[in-house]
């Protein structure tokens, strides 16, 4: 049975007997597609070069599909001439082709010539998206890349001597082999400003973040430049989307190392609350915080009455209300020793609330 790009073939044969001839956008562009599809890259390489022998000029999606096709094939040398007569010819290229070129050439090993293609499309006013950015950090940890580690005669710490270092990858308690070069580091934090809720880049900080204070030895002052930038990264990513809860939770991760500020989260959390004050990752994010400050009940209590005050629809400050007062009331605090006289109180407050105000 012949194929589509056959029966392709004979009608463009049957069109030049009547000297009808086709054209780029009816004809050319859609056999070279199918030819690509069925890998008959030589095909349409020539197919490609009789429609510049014609005089007709290849449109942009005529160059596209040729390139993804060359691509996809590993032919990068290829596709990377094609898009230079692309150029040539003034035609404008898109995120689409620079996204297929980058692809190409990560996956051919041409990092650096995939870097370029990033900046040069930077100046030609387009902004690298998601898909991109993890391209290039997939293409800076293929899932074979081994890297150096210490030798047995001198392993280093283990992960059970040092809580900070666990899940290492180069303890010697764990076998997991990556890359964790600055460069890569730079890429997943840009894409996380991008995609907060890209897991895998999270993942991926969390063992650079075990890798680097592997190698700080934990100093003091470097231990604390790498937390503080990766609460930077986690910022940043807040900022993009504060309701992300692969950024909440790695920040978590990040503050119980023990080597961070914690005073400076609550400064965060007044920041993020005045735009949405009820936004409950925030709050959950506060009880946290709370607890590792030993902040005591009362106080939250207070703030969280706060926060009600200007907002009586605030339905997270009630529900941090409803928890506060049920760990007072289990601990017997003063004035929340008597279940009857808190309910009442409560049942008070509510009703006051609504009728009221």
């Amino acid at each position: 049975m012949e194929s589509i790009t056959e029966e392709g073939f004979r009608l463009k044969m049957v069109m030049e007997e009547f000297r009808v001839f086709p054209d780029v956008f009816t004809y050319y562009s859609a056999l070279i597609d199918g030819l690509c599809k069925e890998c008959r890259l030589d095909d349409a390489n020539l197919f490609f070069s009789e429609m510049c022998d014609r005089g007709l000029v290849p449109n942009g999606v005529t160059f596209i599909t040729l390139i993804n096709g060359q691509c996809k094939s590993g032919r990068v040398d290829l596709a990377s001439e094609i898009y230079q007569q692309m150029v040539t010819k003034a035609l404008k290229a898109d995120l689409v082709l620079y996204n297929t070129l980058v692809n190409g050439f990560c996956k051919g090993g041409y990092f650096r010539e995939s870097r370029k293609l990033v900046g040069e499309m930077t100046k030609r006013g387009l902004r690298p998206d998601k898909f991109m950015y993890t391209t290039l950090l997939d293409a800076q940890n293929p899932p074979n890349r081994q890297v150096s580690v210490r030798p047995i005669s001198s392993p280093g710490p283990s992960c059970s001597s040092h809580p900070s270092l666990q899940s290492s990858p180069n303890c010697r308690c764990c076998r997991r082999h990556k890359s964790y070069t600055k460069e890569a580091v730079e890429l997943s934090a840009k894409l996380l400003e991008i995609n907060p809720e890209c897991y895998t880049a999270w993942n991926y900080r969390k063992l650079a973040v075990q890798h680097s204070l592997f190698e700080s030895n934990l100093d003091p002052d470097a231990v604390n430049s790498i937390l503080n930038d990766e609460l930077r990264v986690v910022e940043n990513a807040l900022r993009q989307n504060f309701k992300s809860y692969g950024a909440w939770y790695h920040r978590k991760w990040v503050l119980n190392k023990g080597h961070s500020s914690i005073e400076n989260e609550l400064r965060l959390l007044d920041k993020l609350q005045n735009v949405d004050p009820r936004n409950f990752h925030a709050w959950n994010y506060r009880r946290f915080v709370a607890a590792l400050l030993n902040r005591s009940d009362e106080d939250e209590l207070n703030h969280t009455q706060d926060l009600i005050d200007k907002n009586i629809s605030n339905y997270s400050a009630w529900h941090n209300r409803s928890v506060l007062v049920s760990n007072l009331m289990k601990k017997k605090v003063q004035a929340f020793s008597q279940k009857d006289e808190v309910l009442i109180r409560e049942y008070e407050l509510v009703r006051d609330a609504v009728f009221y105000r």
